[in-house]
């Protein structure tokens, strides 16, 4: 049975409403709709119901992707 976009973020909403991280939501995601890491990591932090977190969050990962960059800049290569 396909299950349908509806169902996806009725699932999410049910996972966030009980109080399941961002994590635990992917993890459920991707076993129960068997989607992908980066589908279901999509779909969850577009999902409303996990906005404030991301939002939350959206300064410390700016922070560590800055870092990121200047440490390779400074090792004079990327990061594989």
């Amino acid at each position: 049975m396909t299950k349908t976009p509806r169902e996806l973020q009725d699932f999410i909403a049910d996972l966030s409403d009980r109080k399941f991280s961002i994590v635990e939501t992917i993890k459920a995601v991707r076993t129960h709709f068997e989607l992908s890491l980066r589908e279901a990591k999509h779909a969850v932090c577009q999902h409303s119901s996990f906005a404030p977190q991301i939002a939350a969050n959206a300064s410390l990962h700016d922070e560590l992707q800055d870092l990121l960059d200047r440490t390779e800049r400074s090792e004079g290569g990327v990061a594989e």
